[in-house]
């Protein structure tokens, strides 16, 4: 990867819509593109992740990410925004940022709802206390709002 350092960020000739089988940078690289924060991971589960779906780590290794879920109690490591990140590719994962989230399909979003991860990288509602007594980790803000298995804009803050 051809970047300088400025500050704590790199300034990256490799846009976040890159998705590779050979990594073009190294794994838990940082990069901000327009405002939004993104960390550079490998998906390691066995299906592809597309545009608004989170992912959540893997065992494979610290940067390996999986859409796979089936808890609905996992912290959202990061959400694709840009491109699909196909399975056993490299890809920047937003961590921070303002994304169209997709949505369970049992459950519609709503201006001002904070949302969790849901099963298979799909997003649901969450009121605090039901967050903190199922260990969910609220991980965005829905600013606008979507029926069941819509997407929606959401401002996002994962863990990683």
């Amino acid at each position: 990867m051809s970047s300088e350092s400025y500050g704590q960020r790199a300034i990256s000739d490799i846009g976040p819509s890159h998705v590779c089988a050979t990594a073009k940078a190294g794994l838990g690289d940082r990069i901000t593109w327009k405002g939004d924060d993104y960390v550079y991971v490998y998906n390691a589960g066995n299906s592809q992740i597309s545009p608004g779906y989170g992912a959540v780590l893997s065992a494979v290794s610290g940067y390996s990410v999986t859409v796979s879920s089936v808890t609905e109690i996992n912290e959202c490591a990061c959400i694709v925004k840009n491109a699909t990140a196909t399975t056993g590719d490299y890809f920047w994962g937003l961590t921070r940022g303002f994304v169209a989230v997709e949505a369970n399909t049992t459950d519609s979003l709503a201006v001002g709802d904070r949302i969790v991860m849901g099963t298979n990288g799909v997003h649901s509602a969450s009121t605090t206390a039901t967050a903190l007594v199922a260990n969910q980790r609220i991980h965005g803000y829905m600013l606008d709002g979507t029926a069941t298995a819509g997407s929606a804009l959401a401002h996002v803050k994962c863990f990683l």
